[in-house]
């Protein structure tokens, strides 16, 4: 008996899941074509290579937020933003606004003077996001660095976040060092304020 329930609930569960992300084939979004397309979660894999909302988006896998607005691609050419260029291949994330918010980088790219790390793997990778000024957010770094005089841990592990007017916000230190006076062991997570005040 208990075998028996057990299997009705799994092909239930089983037809509710399938039944959440039905695919449509050849739709037409906002003016985009898609090769199929889901409603239930607003997926679709583009054609070819389509400029949406004047974002380079590479053929395959897009996201659209619920009002049909642009939210995960991957970039299908470099694309200049804020004050560098984003690598072919990176996967981007806008905010509702269209704003550029989350980047997993193709490759280690230049931001702002900082390596941003970059990764293979896509959207499940290393990512690195930005303000809405489109000023560096938070990133990891392969190697240590030094940001606003503190020797900041570069590492997957240890995230360095700065403020939209890109002074450090937050990091881990590299190294034993005296901020505002006061000695810090290396290894100590920190956090400043935007005149560099720690908090």
């Amino acid at each position: 008996m208990k075998k028996r329930i057990s299997i009705m609930l799994f092909v239930v569960a089983a037809m509710f899941i399938s039944g959440c992300d039905e695919w449509e084939n050849g739709v037409v979004v906002n003016g985009v074509k898609f090769a199929k397309f889901s409603y239930s979660s607003m997926k679709g894999y583009l054609v070819e290579d389509t400029l949406i909302q004047d974002y380079p988006c590479k053929k395959g896998l897009v996201v659209l937020y619920d009002n049909g607005s642009l939210n995960t691609f991957q970039f299908s050419k470099p694309f200049e933003f804020s004050d560098f260029v984003i690598p072919a291949k990176t996967w981007g994330m806008l905010d509702k606004e269209g704003n550029i918010y989350i980047c997993f980088f193709s490759k280690d790219t230049e931001v702002q003077g900082y390596t941003c790390r970059g990764s293979i793997m896509g959207r499940e990778g290393i990512q690195t996001s930005f303000h809405k000024n489109g000023k560096l957010n938070c990133f990891f770094s392969r190697k240590d660095i030094e940001i606003d005089g503190i020797l900041c841990k570069g590492s997957v592990f240890h995230l360095i976040g700065l403020h939209d007017n890109g002074k450090l916000r937050n990091c881990t230190l590299a190294r034993t060092m005296i901020i505002n006076g006061k000695e810090y062991q290396k290894g100590t997570k920190i956090k400043l304020d935007k005149e560099g005040k720690m908090l």
